[in-house]
């Protein structure tokens, strides 16, 4: 969370094929205000609390098929850091009137930069939240899916 005082956190949700090369730096750093739930979950209750306490979303994959996180923080609004592995970029695809903001995958200090811009600019996080909410409603809605493949399907 991106709020002025001393209790600002941040929360780590998920892992992957480095997560024992993660835990070590992340244990030996000791930082109190970050968290790492290092556990897969397909618990909705607790995906949409934390979607719904969260200033932004970040997903620094390196590979992707389609990735369908990113759209559910999307549809809640947030503004999203995401990686330019496979699939990301055409959810972003125009950047920030997309609602978020690309950096390049296996750039970590990359991902602090814009991580450090949102925390910084409470206005580029609620412009960019509006797009994201909107680009989701346009492109990724239901009511968008289903015209779009009536609109494949009744071509001739």
């Amino acid at each position: 969370m991106f709020s002025a005082d001393a209790s600002s956190e941040l929360v780590i949700i998920g892992s992957g094929q480095d997560r024992n090369e993660f835990a070590g730096p992340l244990r030996e750093a000791g930082l109190a205000n970050v968290k790492w739930l290092s556990a897969y979950t397909t618990d909705r209750s607790l995906i949409r609390r934390w979607l719904s306490a969260a200033d932004a979303y970040v997903t620094t994959s390196r590979i992707e098929g389609m990735p369908v996180a990113p759209l559910e923080a999307m549809a809640c609004g947030l503004p999203v850091v995401a990686t330019d592995a496979q699939g990301l970029p055409d959810i972003l695809a125009n950047g920030e009137p997309s609602g978020g903001l690309m950096v390049r995958k296996d750039q970590p200090e990359e991902i602090a930069r814009a991580l450090q811009r949102l925390k910084d600019n409470l206005h580029l996080r609620e412009r960019l939240g509006q797009a994201s909410r909107k680009r989701i409603e346009e492109n990724f809605s239901l009511a968008a899916v289903a015209a779009a493949l009536d609109c494949l399907l009744t071509r001739r």
